[in-house]
């Protein structure tokens, strides 16, 4: 994982971009917040739902990036691997 931009250097993630993430699924492959926004993405006909879904994949894409700079276990730890990700839900039913 290269250095995060500066705020003046980021770029929207294209549409590419969004239906690449909603069709990578791999159980070795983590659930980011933005693969979770591209699952979302191609499954909507809405186009002002995609923009805004991009918009959001765009600035969780960034905010990971600055995360990973500081602490990649932690940036890791907030995105499950695909295979843990019943796991990590079924922890978080048994909190609510």
């Amino acid at each position: 994982m290269s250095k995060a931009p500066e705020p003046e250097e980021i770029q929207a993630v294209s549409d590419e971009y969004m239906r690449k993430a909603g069709s990578t699924i791999g159980g070795n492959r983590r659930l980011s917040i933005c693969r979770a926004l591209g699952q979302i993405y191609v499954n909507t006909d809405d186009e002002e739902l995609k923009l805004k879904l991009r918009y959001a994949s765009t600035l969780a894409r960034y905010f990971i990036y600055k995360l990973m700079e500081y602490d990649r276990e932690w940036a890791d730890t907030l995105c499950p691997r695909f295979r843990d990700y019943d796991k990590v839900m079924r922890k978080e039913k048994e909190k609510v």
